[in-house]
């Protein structure tokens, strides 16, 4: 609840809440502790249902109740019937986001079952190439979204499970890959072989040319991103349309209610430090200030004591 506290106060926009370390509760044990969160706040909680900490449909449907501010649920699990009942009950009181390993391959079927958006490991090192991704997948676009499978994310896939722990060791090199490196892994986890990092950097270089054409900068589906700098806490503009969030000449911009994200005039501009984020507006507390510029749109996030686009 500190923590929840100290980034409200920091500036973040919402929290992503994570599994409990090491115990696995009851449901009733873990409704108490993500509703403990969620009253010591007033900005939006997304809750990370995962491992140790997988709710139900009705176990969220009460926190629901209980908490305006409980905005998001992230499935990290990959259970298509649980899914669906949670949708099935829930609805578009909640904005879903696909949390599983590699999420670019369950990005289609989980579209259909409401997931709108997903965070995406492969946008630290190929942001354009995830960019170009995600508005297939927001298309529909079978043909182009079996292609980057085919071309990349099988085989990126097919290095990855090559040893445990790579889900992160593959990451860092990607990065260092493209020249921007993130410094090795730390122990227990190891680093990719040289010719496990040969055919992954092979990978990169084609995939990303060939999908470049297609990237749309009205469109951003990951909730984290790699920037310079230690981040505090990446900014969540919650809301039952969108979790995008966009950023003009330093101006923190929020969907506004029902609008779709493609819509550039949709978004309104938002004052971060009033814990500006659209499930707050849910409960009242937020309001526009103005239209947005429709310029071009830069993902916003939080660093310590200082926002950066």
């Amino acid at each position: 609840m500190e923590l929840a506290k100290a980034a409200e106060k920091a500036g973040a926009d919402g929290l992503l809440l994570l599994p409990p370390y090491l115990m696995v509760p009851s449901q009733e044990g873990l409704m108490a502790h993500i509703e403990a969160v969620c009253k010591a706040t007033a900005i939006g909680v997304i809750v990370y249902s995962r491992d140790n900490a997988v709710l139900t449909e009705d176990s969220l449907a009460k926190l629901c109740e209980r908490n305006p501010n409980l905005v998001g649920f992230k499935d990290g699990v990959g259970d298509i019937e649980l899914m669906m009942r949670v949708y099935a009950k829930l609805g578009d009181r909640l904005t879903y986001v696909g949390g599983l390993p590699t999420a670019e391959t369950f990005a289609l079927p989980y579209l259909e079952m409401g997931v709108t958006t997903y965070s995406s490991a492969i946008y630290n090192f190929m942001p354009e190439w995830a960019l170009s991704f995600y508005d297939a997948v927001r298309a529909k676009d079978h043909a182009k979204v079996m292609q980057g499978l085919k071309e990349f994310v099988l085989p990126y896939i097919a290095i990855r499970n090559e040893n445990k722990g790579y889900a992160v060791s593959i990451v860092k090199a990607g990065m260092t890959a493209i020249g921007r490196s993130a410094g090795p892994v730390r122990a227990p986890l190891t680093e990719l072989t040289p010719d496990q990092f040969g055919r992954l950097k092979k990978a990169d270089r084609s995939d990303q040319t060939r999908l470049r054409p297609r990237f749309n900068r009205g469109a951003f589906p990951a909730i984290g991103c790699g920037h310079d700098g230690r981040i505090l806490l990446v900014a969540i503009r919650a809301s039952a349309a969108s979790l995008f969030c966009r950023c003009r000449r330093g101006t923190a911009l929020r969907p506004r209610r029902g609008a779709h994200e493609h819509d550039p005039t949709a978004f309104v501009a938002a004052n971060p430090s009033a814990g500006a984020c659209a499930g707050g507006q849910a409960a009242g507390s937020h309001q526009p200030r103005r239209q947005a510029d429709p310029g071009r749109p830069r993902f916003f996030c939080w660093r310590r004591g200082a926002s950066c686009a």
